[in-house]
């Protein structure tokens, strides 16, 4: 997971700054109701949600922390938050859950 984390987060936050800046080209909020602006994030967050043991609640509450520019959501915090999801769709959490 921990391997895995990193090049994610990476991926993720390249599509989300370049979502964030479509919206702002067009002057529009950037929030989930705009996502078909980037249908590169929309394809990577529906692979997010389609992992065992996740839900589409857990891929959007992961999209409201990336798109979170207030001052308390850091990089550690956006990446311990996409780590938590992806240890939920690992077999070792699966398997401590049995």
């Amino acid at each position: 997971i921990c391997e895995l984390t990193f090049p994610i987060f990476t991926a993720l936050t390249a599509l989300v700054r370049l979502f964030k800046l479509q919206c702002r080209k067009l002057e529009v909020s950037a929030e989930a109701a705009q996502l078909y602006l980037t249908p590169a994030l929309v394809e990577a967050l529906r692979v997010l949600a389609e992992m065992p043991n996740t839900s589409q609640d857990d891929v959007d509450t992961l999209l409201v922390t990336l798109l979170d520019d207030k001052k308390g959501s850091t990089k550690d915090f956006q990446r311990g938050a996409l780590r938590a999801l992806l240890f939920e769709a690992s077999p070792a959490f699966s398997d401590s859950h049995e």
